[in-house]
């Protein structure tokens, strides 16, 4: 059982781990490239359940390079992201949190301090957060186009978080990220697309936990 007293800062990957989000951003996704054919479909839906974490915009631009084999792709790079927006921005205001999310939230320290880091869009999320009243539980509210690293590595430059420190997410980038910095890992696996966690759930410092309802009762 995840000791909460042990650790000074929280950090939260936001799909999969704060909204059960992960099946409205695959369809998206799908969505987006079936104008390419299915196959080309099918094939972003893989890369982006593969890459968990990492920002849409990489992933629209698998698109556009290794998919489609277009040589200079920015502008409908950026107009296909903004399209994925369209697609997402309205189904996040409205699906579920992940199961006893909040009653968690709401156990955690008081004085901790507690971030969002999410390949999501920065921009977005923040909106999303504070419109469904989820804004007041977190200090800072990250995503892209920043990478996670990138994020991580100026929060830690700047003195933002205190360790000892936990990432709680649902993707191998998750994992790989929390073990840059050396932060102990909780792999979230009730709504991760991971499809053999083995790799995730075999690393050291690393806890699994279906969802947050045993932590938030602890």
């Amino acid at each position: 059982m995840l000791e909460l007293s042990a650790y000074r800062t929280f950090l939260f990957d936001c799909d999969g781990v704060i909204l059960d989000s992960n099946a409205i951003k695959t369809k998206a996704f799908y969505d987006l490239a079936i104008a390419y054919g299915k196959a080309a479909a099918e094939r972003l839906v893989a890369y982006h359940q593969h890459n968990g974490g990492i920002s849409r915009f990489r992933k629209i631009e698998y698109l556009y390079n290794e998919i489609l084999g277009q040589k200079d792709p920015q502008d409908q790079v950026a107009g296909s992201v903004a399209q994925y927006g369209r697609l997402v921005f309205e189904a996040l205001l409205a699906c579920p949190l992940t199961h006893a999310c909040e009653d968690f939230l709401r156990r955690l320290p008081p004085e901790s301090v507690k971030i969002v880091v999410s390949g999501g869009l920065e921009t977005e999320l923040r909106d999303v957060f504070k419109r469904r009243g989820l804004a007041q539980y977190f200090h800072a509210i990250y995503g892209s186009p920043r990478s996670k690293e990138e994020i991580l590595s100026a929060e830690v430059a700047g003195g933002r978080i205190l360790t000892p420190a936990v990432f709680f997410g649902d993707s191998r980038y998750d994992q790989h990220v929390a073990g840059l910095f050396g932060f102990d890992f909780v792999f979230m696996s009730r709504y991760s697309e991971v499809t053999d966690p083995g790799g995730i759930t075999s690393g050291t410092h690393v806890d699994v936990v279906r969802d947050f309802s045993l932590l938030a009762s602890s």
